[in-house]
């Protein structure tokens, strides 16, 4: 009896998982092991499992082209982070990627770096683009780790870079709908955590309007309930 109830419990499991994530299982893959790659690659030995979360990250990387088990993308307390040089290579997979075209930091009275304007050029057939964004010190700078003064062995003038490239690589690249750098969730205060996720969910729920435009795909939103 305990086999035939273990037995009717793993089916109903497997069953569940095709249900909660069945766009993103090949057809002829065991749903359970493939659930159980995706938690280990995604939210290691310090991040409790979730599976709203992991069906976020799932739609990130069917967008973005990229398998979650490859290493690429992890979750930090609560947010799907994937560091800046996955961010390029993702980008640069559309053959739209030029580089960066321009890295301008603005200072203040007392050469106090206040912001920093990066570019980056985007081809488009014979037309070559460069957008540009701008993000500001004080909405990141948190005086810990990283994002404390150089004396203290801080990089916080490179943080704000790879955090101006982040920006502009998500404005010009809908493949990179939602993706955000670690400097980016390390330098958020707490209390602009949940106004990141918004936005995240925002900046997706567009780039799959636009698949979908385009016969692309089928997902109509990220927001689901998990798999218990």
């Amino acid at each position: 009896m305990a086999q035939t109830d273990a037995a009717t419990e793993a089916r109903k499991r497997k069953a569940d998982i095709k249900t909660r994530f069945g766009e993103f299982i090949p057809d002829g893959t065991d749903p359970e092991s493939l659930y159980n790659q995706w938690v280990s690659a995604l939210f290691g030995k310090d991040e409790q499992p979730d599976d709203d979360i992991l069906f976020r990250a799932l739609t990130m990387a069917k967008l973005a082209g990229i398998d979650i088990r490859g290493g690429l993308l992890y979750v930090k307390d609560g947010n799907v982070i994937i560091n800046i040089d996955g961010l390029v290579a993702i980008a640069d997979k559309t053959g739209q990627y030029g580089g960066t075209s321009k890295v301008e930091y603005h200072y203040d009275e007392n050469k106090k770096a206040t912001s920093v304007t990066v570019g980056i050029y985007k081809v488009i057939g014979e037309h070559v683009l460069t957008p540009e964004q701008i993000v500001f010190m004080e909405e990141y700078d948190t005086g810990d780790g990283l994002w404390a003064d150089a004396k203290d062995g801080g990089k916080k003038m490179s943080m704000l870079k790879k955090v101006g490239l982040a920006h502009v690589i998500r404005a010009s690249f809908t493949t990179c709908a939602g993706l955000y750098i670690p400097e980016e969730v390390d330098g958020q205060r707490k209390k602009t955590v949940k106004k990141t996720q918004s936005e995240m969910e925002d900046n997706i729920n567009a780039a799959l309007k636009k698949q979908r435009k385009n016969g692309e795909s089928n997902i109509k939103s990220i927001k689901a309930k998990a798999v218990k």
